[in-house]
């Protein structure tokens, strides 16, 4: 236990060290602030400016009458140099705007721009206070039409400044908060792994990872350095409970393989969300899948999506279900599915280990397995691009293949959980409150889907229990060939009998339709109840 401790406060030390000297290296090897319009900057930093649009392959932010950038924090012991790039965007009926930029409430630049875009220079003079407040004024500004009432002044293409000095520290709070997390993370690491050697190594890679984030575009001068703190200790504190609730039950092999598989998908899951967040990272279907799970969390079970082909197809909703109890914890409903699918896969990744152990008999190949897949590049292109509900099937498959491979399954308890299901699914279907479009007619592929799970319930299958038995006792060959007369002989009576049981209730129930249509829409709904009473 004092070894532990002892091993935790060295490696929280070295953590912070490297921590807050992984993120000064940083800065000074790109220690540039540039902002380009192909995403729209984050609200605590900017203001008045309007989505990104993108015509063919150029992208550009229009501007209101002022437009502000505040970048807190940022070191101003040396000079600035800095140009803002854009373009008037006016007809020829219109006059050009006069552009005014001011840095800290002083004029640094002012002219009238064309409608060809060009950069607008201007240097920023070194003071004592960090921090920097850029202001951008058009005048006059006009509105496109009845369709867009907006106030237009300008489109900015981007904004960049330079220091003049070579090494430029990063803003206080962001160094902070990155000393703070590798502390955190060298930590957990020191009281899990049990050399020092290994727990520095990922300490200081961890530190590396999230200090390259921390120097790109926005990310110092806002709020992501708070979030990257955040989650450097919930996953330090997660990381250091699992192995604690996994040793116990293991030999001393186990828990090197616990210990392993938990830190390295703790890490690579730390510095996956941190890509995530970042505000530099584009949305993609990230905001399409927060709508959806609003959705659901309004009551709106069923939807579909479209196709480019035209035609639509239900949407899974699994994703969105799981996440649904964690939706009263924030607002912010895109953080919260990425952060799902993110632990999500984790989850997958390590129980992979157990699958392959069980299978192979080999921790070796297992360990290697979660290391391949926590960093095969297909799944970070899928997550990059929002593909959130695929990825979330992919852990859940991951998982139930991992479960179904290490134990065998109870018929009684699988029948009781599909008892269950069927009677949710027919107390919601018969309750009135299933979504409409869920309760409209069916279509041929849903009657045929149906019909296959209905025949499936009615034992259907059970006609080739008698030619497929044989081929599954002892002196297979022999038997089969023995009692094959009989088998089809079996199967030929079943499927007569099922086709006359089908044909008499089809027309049982021809009959039936046409005597609710002589009586009259009143008999409809009983008879509606009794359609879905038989399946």
């Amino acid at each position: 236990m004092v070894q532990a401790v002892v091993r935790a406060l060295v490696i929280a030390v070295l953590g912070a060290l490297a921590g807050g000297s992984c993120v000064v290296l940083a800065f000074s090897l790109h220690p540039a602030v540039t902002f380009d319009m192909s995403r729209a900057l984050p609200r605590d930093i900017a203001s008045g400016f309007y989505p990104p649009e993108r015509p063919g392959e150029l992208t550009f932010a229009w501007t209101s009458r002022r437009a502000d950038v505040k970048l807190a924090g940022l070191n101003r012991a040396t000079e600035w140099r800095c140009a803002v790039r854009l373009r008037g965007g006016r007809g020829p009926e219109l006059p050009l705007p006069r552009v005014a930029v001011a840095a800290d409430g002083l004029s640094v630049a002012e002219r009238t721009v064309t409608n060809t875009f060009e950069d607008v220079p201007f240097t920023v003079v070194p003071r004592p206070a960090p921090g920097l407040s850029l202001s951008i004024t058009s005048v006059p500004t006009f509105v496109p039409g009845p369709s867009d009432t907006r106030e237009l002044g300008v489109m900015v293409d981007g904004l960049e400044c330079r220091p003049e000095g070579r090494l430029v520290l990063p803003p206080r709070g962001p160094l902070q908060n990155a000393v703070l997390a590798s502390a955190a993370f060298g930590a957990a690491l020191g009281i899990v792994c049990t050399t020092l050697g290994g727990a520095a190594a990922v300490t200081l890679v961890v530190s590396a990872g999230q200090a390259f984030l921390l120097s790109i575009g926005a990310a110092p001068y806002g709020a992501y350095a708070r979030t990257l703190l955040q989650f450097a200790v919930s996953i330090a504190t997660l990381m250091v409970l699992t192995v604690k609730v996994l040793e116990p039950g293991v030999g001393e092999q186990g828990r090197r393989a616990a210990r392993f598989i938990v830190i390295f998908s703790a890490a690579v899951l730390y510095l996956k969300i941190l890509g995530l967040l970042h505000p530099s990272k584009l949305l993609a279907d990230a905001l399409f899948h927060a709508h959806r799970l609003e959705w659901v969390l309004a009551g709106r079970y069923f939807f579909t999506q479209p196709m480019p082909s035209g035609v639509s197809f239900p949407y899974a909703i699994g994703l969105y279900v799981f996440a649904a109890p964690w939706a009263s914890l924030t607002s912010d409903h895109v953080t919260l599915l990425r952060v799902v699918v993110c632990v999500s896969d984790a989850l997958a990744g390590a129980m992979l280990y157990l699958a392959i152990v069980k299978i192979w008999k080999d921790r070796l190949a297992a360990a290697l397995a979660v290391v391949l897949y926590n960093v095969v590049p297909l799944t970070y292109g899928l997550l990059s691009d929002a593909n959130l509900t695929n990825l979330f099937a992919q852990s859940v498959a991951l998982v139930a293949l991992v479960v179904m491979s290490g134990r065998s399954l109870d018929r009684a308890a699988m029948q009781a959980v599909a008892l269950g299901l069927l009677v949710l699914v027919a107390a919601a279907h018969l309750s009135g409150h299933t979504p409409r479009r869920v309760r409209a007619p069916a279509t041929h592929a849903g009657l045929a889907l149906w019909s296959f799970l209905m025949s499936g319930a009615h034992g259907a299958g059970l006609m080739l229990v008698p030619a497929l038995m044989p081929l599954c006792t002892s002196g297979a060959s022999a038997s089969a060939a023995g009692s094959l007369a009989l088998a089809l002989a079996a199967v030929g009576v079943h499927a007569g009998a099922m086709l006359a049981v089908t044909a008499a209730l089809a027309a049982a129930a021809c009959r039936g339709i046409a005597h609710v249509v002589r009586m009259g829409p009143r008999t409809r709904p009983e008879f509606a109840l009794a359609r879905r009473g038989s399946g």
